[in-house]
């Protein structure tokens, strides 16, 4: 049995769902851009091509990977550094 994109998408939301207390506003409004779902939040797949992104949400996603390449570079020099 294979799971399919939407079935990954409905679950993130889910998941989503049950961080924000059931409270859709919440997860529109995830200040959490370090979790790696938060893109995905709203259920879907914000890097899907051809989708027409508003400019909110292209500097939303911006942010979002601005952020993930931090956080990874300070994991990266935590891991550096002796002891």
């Amino acid at each position: 049995m294979s799971t399919t994109k939407a079935t990954l998408l409905k679950n993130i939301h889910q998941k989503c769902m049950d961080c924000s207390a059931y409270q859709i506003k919440e997860i529109e409004l995830c200040p959490s851009m370090d979790c790696p779902l938060w893109p995905f939040r709203m259920g879907k797949d914000p890097f899907k091509t051809g989708r027409v992104l508003s400019d909110v949400q292209r500097e939303n996603l911006v942010k979002a990977r601005a952020a993930r390449k931090t956080i990874a570079k300070d994991k990266e020099n935590q891991h550096d550094r002796p002891g």
